[in-house]
């Protein structure tokens, strides 16, 4: 049971969501590069 408690404290770390932001902003600038990329090729 405090295994489910701990990853709850876990996914509601502010921390965490900034880190998953990040992440998406990488992603998404990523596949623009890659677009970008094959469009030239």
């Amino acid at each position: 049971m405090s295994l489910l408690r701990d990853l709850y404290h876990v996914c509601n770390d502010p921390r965490l969501a900034e880190t998953n932001d990040r992440v998406i902003q990488l992603n998404d600038s990523l596949q623009k590069d890659y677009q970008s990329a094959v469009a030239l090729a």
